[in-house]
């Protein structure tokens, strides 16, 4: 229904646009919905999406539109991860190609512009969080009623967990894309070179020494706290930063154990950046945080890549009470809507408007059940399982998968994430389908 309604039509061909109340094709969004589920589900749809991204042959920096634009520069790398994971689903090599070049030019245009070589770091606000509410005093101080970080140039100094986690993922995955084509074999080797430094500068700067095992938001740029790290919880950075496995069992432990969750999820902020900020440029009680658009409150796209990060950790307990919450908020609010009060689940803020219907909410969601939950992995020799089933769910069943050419149905029974038996078409097999593959099967799986 989401993916209906998000729909539209441009230059003849259909993309999906950021949610019900969105007429435009946001890079982020746009990325995010690939990634998550839409090259999945809609493969073709997806590819026009990620295309109509592009502007003089890399990523543009907000939205879809021809020309290229830097205006949100901080996240659009992840359209790089999105387009390998595209090419894992599809096996497009003629998609693929174009990934490459496009991979190439943009990280070289980030480096040049965003990498911070006395830091190790690429400067830039978080993932997502475009507004300067997403920031303590004083970045926050409002100016004639702006509401964009980007319109404040101190803030686009900083330097963040989840943006730079995502570049690890983005230099790993280009390295993928050229290896998958056989080409610029020394590229590839720089490429993976550049995310194991920069994965460990994520360590010793976010999570090394961090209070309670929780790593750093961000870190100062110029000013007088150039260098100091910020110690607030941000929701998508540990998602990403555990997804991509930058942290080791040892610092992800701890983050499991000193993690603070809302009673509706993991926060996008925590504690209260205190910066009075209500939304669209206004100011005002915010009811310590919960009120402020990005900051005590939940988005359903950051829960999405939390829970991703908790099935890849096994926290099956954590994964669940998460995609419990969600479908809860949507059953009681009638759809899924832009953001829900921590507490209260209400998707309508103090001064900021309530949108519904969007479609990443839809894909967070999506994504936790195919990838998490069913434990759909794709790799570059096919499709593996790494399911996780929560005690006292029952047995669970997806139909009309189409992977690599084949159309699965799928059986979960049991509990846990240890594959106790594993059945294709009856017959006990390695948890595992080689592509291409071809007609329909039966896939049965057992946890203990």
């Amino acid at each position: 229904v989401m993916f209906n309604i998000n729909c539209v039509k441009r230059n003849g061909k259909p993309l999906f646009v950021a949610g019900g109340e969105y007429s435009d094709v946001w890079t982020r969004d746009g990325s995010y919905n690939s990634f998550a589920a839409g090259s999945f589900l809609a493969p073709d749809i997806t590819e026009n999406t990620l295309c109509a991204l592009l502007a003089d042959g890399m990523v543009n920096g907000s939205i879809s539109g021809g020309s290229f634009d830097d205006l949100q520069f901080w996240d659009k790398h992840l359209w790089i991860i999105a387009a390998y994971h595209h090419w894992l689903i599809t096996r497009n090599r003629e998609f693929l190609s174009l990934a490459a070049g496009v991979s190439i030019k943009t990280l070289a245009w980030q480096e040049d512009h965003y990498f911070v070589p006395e830091f190790g770091l690429f400067r830039g606000p978080g993932f997502f969080l475009d507004s300067i509410g997403a920031l303590p005093l004083p970045y926050a101080e409002i100016s004639e009623g702006k509401s964009c970080v980007a319109e404040y140039p101190d803030a686009l100094q900083i330097m963040t967990l989840s943006t730079n986690s995502l570049y690890v993922k983005a230099y790993r995955d280009a390295a993928s894309i050229l290896d998958a084509l056989g080409r610029d074999a020394s590229l590839a080797a720089q490429y993976r070179e550049k995310a194991d430094s920069l994965a460990e500068t994520i360590r010793t700067r976010f999570f090394r020494n961090a209070p309670d095992g929780i790593p750093a938001y961000f870190i100062h740029g110029p000013g007088p706290r150039k260098g100091e790290a910020a110690c607030y919880q941000e929701g998508s950075g540990l998602g990403f930063a555990l997804l991509f496995g930058i942290p080791g069992d040892f610092l992800a432990q701890k983050l499991f154990d000193g993690v603070h969750l809302e009673p509706n999820g993991l926060p996008v902020i925590w504690p209260s950046l205190d910066n009075d900020y209500l939304g669209s440029g206004k100011t005002g009680s915010t009811d310590h945080g919960y009120h402020t658009p990005q900051n005590i409150t939940i988005w359903p796209q950051v829960n999405g890549i939390w829970m991703l990060a908790c099935a890849a950790y096994g926290k099956i307990g954590l994964l669940a009470s998460e995609l419990e919450n969600l479908c809860r908020l949507i059953r009681e609010n009638d759809g899924i809507w832009e953001i829900y009060h921590a507490r209260t689940g209400n998707p309508k803020l103090w001064g900021h408007p309530a949108k519904k219907h969007q479609n990443w909410g839809a894909t967070a969601i999506l994504s936790a059940i195919h990838h998490a939950i069913f434990g759909l992995t794709f790799t570059k020799n096919g499709l593996e399982f790494h399911p996780n089933l929560p005690p006292d769910w029952g047995e669970l069943h997806l139909n009309g998968v189409y992977a690599g050419g084949a159309l699965l149905e799928i059986h979960l029974k049991g509990a846990g994430n240890r594959i106790f038996r594993f059945l294709l078409d009856g017959k006990e097999s390695a948890p595992r389908i080689a592509f291409p593959g071809e007609g329909s099967h039966r896939v049965e799986i057992e946890l203990r």
